[in-house]
């Protein structure tokens, strides 16, 4: 599987994030900022970076589905990312099981087929980040993933503690009375069951959303 980047621009300059995505041989950014501007640094900003980039032969793409700074999901039952006591980090570990995360980080792995790809948010180090949970999402996927710290200095990222990683899930993030790592002879704790089942309701719905949109606008015609 190919390997996926993640980088921080944080207060550095344009210059000095190019040079460490060339060091890594990046020719593909992903931005997944909730909001792809920097009142901070405004060197990072959409509507001039992805020029500059492309002065280096990177190509640039904002992948929204992937921002943070996600709402609580009401759907989604507390427990099953309880790790998270963070609230920003269990909101977005909730969001990571809707079909608009799941539809984003498919993209985002069909395009590392194709190419190398680097992650960026704002967030320096990725452990306060956001992309902490994507990186997850990733590895459960086969990819490995490498964290860009520093100009000199790169770190292989490794699946958070309390992660099960479930196949029609992805990742869920149990409390700790749940068994961490399931195997063929120890059967998924009872959240990771939970978000199995909340994904098959959620495929049903949108199923039968789908099937009366269409005979609605049939009748329209």
């Amino acid at each position: 599987m190919p390997t996926v980047f993640t980088i921080g621009h944080s207060n550095r300059d344009a210059d000095t994030v190019i040079a460490m995505l060339r060091a890594a041989d990046v020719d593909m950014l992903a931005d997944v900022r909730a909001f792809p501007r920097s009142r901070a640094n405004p060197a990072f900003n959409i509507d001039s970076f992805p020029d500059l980039l492309d002065e280096h032969d990177i190509a640039y793409g904002h992948f929204d589905k992937l921002g943070g700074r996600r709402k609580r999901q009401d759907d989604v039952d507390p427990a099953l990312n309880g790790y998270w006591r963070v609230q920003s980090f269990h909101n977005y570990a909730d969001y990571a099981l809707s079909g608009d995360f799941q539809s984003a980080i498919e993209d985002l792995v069909n395009l590392a087929d194709d190419c190398r790809v680097a992650l960026m948010c704002s967030e320096a180090v990725w452990w306060r980040c956001h992309r902490r949970i994507i990186a997850d999402h990733l590895m459960a996927r086969g990819h490995e993933v490498i964290h860009l710290m520093a100009p000199d200095r790169q770190e292989r990222a490794k699946l958070t503690d309390r992660a099960v990683v479930s196949g029609s899930t992805g990742v869920v993030y149990p409390s700790s009375e749940c068994r961490e790592e399931p195997n063929e002879h120890i059967p998924l704790c009872r959240y990771a069951r939970l978000a199995t089942r909340e994904n098959e309701l959620r495929a049903r719905h949108a199923d039968q959303s789908t099937r009366s949109s269409s005979s609605s606008d049939e009748m329209t015609w």
